[in-house]
């Protein structure tokens, strides 16, 4: 995601101030991340991309986190039972004050930890608060599995209509 910034802004017809980035399933996790690593990112749209990874220390969620395409370096933690050196949470909260829009699907069976999503989102709107930025951080539930849907696409659209269009 760096490297796309980079390229990006490189570009004499981008403008460095309107970078936003986005992305589904694990393209939301990089979306995270990314922002999270990044400041250049100015606002992003996490679609199905995250949930908090503690309580997830086995099953097939765990599982699949755990594998070569993902996270490996915490299958030790998992099987250990340890606690994690960071969660998605953390990383979100890097992103503060940036808008960030976090769409969940209501049927996630990829990210189904929805008992620890309600206190994150609560944690994260404490920081956006405390930036006096509540409005930059929303978290929206669609009905449906993971999937990124024509709901989630015109939320996302507007999303960044909003903080890149709007007052142009």
């Amino acid at each position: 995601i760096r490297r796309a910034v980079d390229f990006l802004i490189s570009l004499p017809e981008v403008d460095p101030q309107r970078i936003g980035c986005t992305g589904w399933s694990q393209g939301g996790q990089m979306t995270l991340i990314g922002a999270a690593l990044d400041t250049r990112i100015r606002a992003i749209a996490s679609v199905c991309g995250w949930s908090p990874l503690r309580g997830l220390s086995s099953g097939p969620v765990a599982e699949n986190l755990m594998q070569s395409y993902n996270f490996p370096r915490l299958r030790p933690y998992s099987t250990s039972h340890a606690i994690l050196p960071f969660d998605f949470d953390h990383l979100a909260a890097l992103i503060a004050p940036r808008p960030f829009l976090d769409i969940r699907a209501k049927a996630d069976a990829f990210f189904p930890n929805i008992k620890d999503i309600e206190p994150c989102n609560k944690e994260i709107r404490a920081l956006y608060s405390k930036y006096g930025n509540v409005d930059r951080f929303r978290p929206l539930w669609v009905d449906g599995p993971h999937a990124f849907t024509a709901t989630s696409a015109r939320e996302v659209q507007a999303w960044f209509y909003k903080w890149f269009w709007a007052d142009y």
